[in-house]
Parts: C-alpha cells; sequence; structure tokens
C-alpha cells in the first residue's frame, strides 16, 4: 500500500521513483475547507467557498518550484502542449484556464496539474526525464482517446527518439465501486470489442462494473508504454482521504 505522506500542510500520496521527475497526488487532508469540503479542496468549479478555495491553492502553490499550470478540463481529449505555448500567471478562475484534460511540459521545473475526484490521475514520463505529461481520464476520456493522445504529443515533442516510456494510474475509483450502464460498455466495445473484458456484469439487468484502471492500462501498453503502475487506494471506498 503507497503511504499517505506529509507534506508541508497537506498531506500526498505517490507512487514509484521516477528518475528525475516529481509527483504526486493530494489528499482531502490539510487546508482550510470547510463541512463537505473539508479540507484541501482545489476544485475550483464546486460550490466551495471560493477564498478557502483560494488559500487551499497558496498552500499547494508554496509547496511548488513554480506556478502549476491548471486546466479547465471537459471530459475530453484536447492535450495543451507546453512545449509549444507558454501559460504566463496562475490562474484561479476556471473559466479563463485552457480547455483541455492533458498536458505536457519538456521545461525543467514546471508543474503540471489536474483535478480529479474518481476520475483517473495518469502520470506519463520517459526514462530519461526529458518530458512528463499528466491526464485527467474518466471513462469519457479514456473512451475518447485522452491518454494515447498525451502520449503522441510527447512523442512528436521528445528530443530523444528512443525513448521507454512509464506511467503512473493515481488514486481513483475502483472496479467493485463503479457501476455503469451498457452506453458506457459499448462507448468502448465500438472502439475494441476485447474491451468487454474489463466490465464485470452487475447486480441489475444492463448495469456493469467497470475497471478504469485495466483500461487505462491495456491503452497506455498498446500506445507504447514500457511500465504502468497504478495506485491502490479507491477513491470512493477511502472518502476520509479523497474526494469522491
Amino acid at each position: 500500500m503507497e503511504h499517505v505522506n506529509s507534506f508541508n500542510k497537506f498531506a500526498t500520496v505517490s507512487g514509484p521513483s521516477f528518475k528525475g521527475i516529481n509527483y504526486f497526488s493530494t489528499t482531502s487532508l490539510g487546508g482550510v475547507s470547510k463541512n463537505e469540503y473539508r479540507s484541501f479542496n482545489l476544485g475550483l468549479n464546486t460550490a466551495d467557498n471560493t477564498n478557502n478555495v483560494k488559500s487551499n491553492h497558496l498552500i499547494l502553490r508554496n509547496a511548488l518550484p513554480s506556478d502549476p499550470v491548471l486546466l479547465q478540463q471537459v471530459h475530453g481529449n484536447e492535450v495543451l502542449d507546453l512545449t509549444k505555448h507558454t501559460i504566463s500567471s496562475y490562474v484561479h478562475d476556471n473559466a479563463t484556464l485552457p480547455q483541455a484534460d492533458a498536458a505536457v511540459t519538456a521545461t525543467k521545473g514546471q508543474v503540471l496539474a489536474i483535478l480529479t475526484a474518481d476520475c483517473l490521475p495518469v502520470v506519463i514520463t520517459n526514462t530519461s526525464a526529458t518530458i512528463v505529461g499528466v491526464a485527467h481520464a474518466g471513462w469519457r476520456g479514456l473512451s475518447s482517446g485522452v491518454l494515447q493522445n498525451t502520449l503522441q504529443v510527447m512523442k512528436n515533442s521528445s528530443s530523444n527518439t528512443n525513448s521507454l516510456w512509464q506511467a503512473w494510474i493515481g488514486p481513483c475509483i475502483h472496479t467493485e465501486s463503479f457501476e455503469v450502464g451498457n452506453d458506457v460498455l459499448e462507448a468502448f466495445i465500438d472502439i475494441n470489442p476485447s474491451y468487454k473484458g474489463f466490465f464485470v456484469p452487475g447486480v441489475n439487468r444492463g448495469k456493469w462494473y467497470a475497471d478504469l484502471i485495466g483500461l487505462a492500462k491495456e491503452i497506455l501498453v498498446s500506445a507504447g508504454v514500457l511500465q504502468v503502475y497504478h495506485s491502490p487506494w479507491c477513491t470512493y471506498k477511502n472518502s476520509h482521504l479523497f474526494y469522491s
């Protein structure tokens, strides 16, 4: 089990060490938010007190080497390529953020950030640590190709043509807690009939338990990622540590 680490005024979990890359997923511990948002809520489009969210972002920012690049996430497959674009300021308003569900950078010290609850936070990098990407991947993003698009941008931008790729899937909802309808099943088997193997029949007719981690692993490996790690933490089952 990955340990929860105290990190300044908040707590994090992370996966195996990737040489030259620092990464982590925050938990709900720390911060100043109250009630159902207790207490390290970073969601810019939630009904939480705006000042509390801004205070939480400031706590996070003070622990980082640079302003994190935030995204206006829409459960899509667009990738913000920061090897070609620059972001000049730290924005707290979701409406003015660049619309994308993944970002890529080759700039040392630049921080990428995505926000997730039950969706998959995915970190991708190469073993030479020349480039890194992060993606927000729910079932819509997975089925529309957000992981493949992220990796393709990284391959196109990488100066190392012989890169070996590795990835970490952070805390997210696990199979036994994620019941979906036929629409989700069909969205995946329309892409690849073998993806049906990642769905377990639910108790009720027309319902399925979806293995998003398994789907993400299959997609990443098929796209050329050599090693894929995943967090053992289920966000739904551990609501004392994560938002769900």
